[in-house]
């Protein structure tokens, strides 16, 4: 349903691509990136740069939401799902990259996908959910722990 259609709110808004920071994605089908790149999500699969264009995102916002696709960790790490490619993040380089997005705006909100239980036969999954979990409920912004 589109915004201001018959039984939603007229407040909501579509969120435009270039207010999307995607970072991890990888194993993306073409026709994927084109859209991808056509509505202005901004892509990085790895995190070396990542504070920089948090920082940059983070100069309109008062708080972001962070949503976790599991399989964006590699599959040494956690599998997570049936789907989970090779080539993904250490769960190292996803705390890393969460307490980069702490450090430079608040975190509103936050949720985790593509978490299939059945293929977490170890518990690592969901042991990287908890320590994600952990990080974001106990983390505040660099700039909000002077006051």
């Amino acid at each position: 349903m589109l915004p201001g259609s018959r039984g939603l709110d007229s407040r909501f808004q579509p969120l435009l691509g270039s207010r999307v920071l995607l970072v991890g994605s990888r194993d993306v089908e073409p026709a994927e990136a084109a859209l991808l790149d056509r509505v202005g999500v901004v892509r990085t699969s790895g995190v070396g740069n990542l504070r920089p264009l948090i920082a940059q995102f983070a100069e309109s916002l008062s708080g972001v939401y962070v949503h976790f696709d599991l399989d964006v960790l590699d599959p040494a790490e956690a599998v997570a799902n049936q789907w989970t490619p090779k080539g993904g993040l250490t769960l190292k380089e996803l705390l890393g990259a969460v307490t980069a997005i702490c450090d430079c705006v608040p975190v509103a909100g936050f949720g985790f996908g593509s978490y299939d239980p059945l293929a977490d036969s170890d518990g690592r999954a969901l042991r990287a959910v908890e320590a994600i979990a952990e990080l974001l409920l106990t983390r505040r912004p660099a700039h909000l722990l002077a006051r």
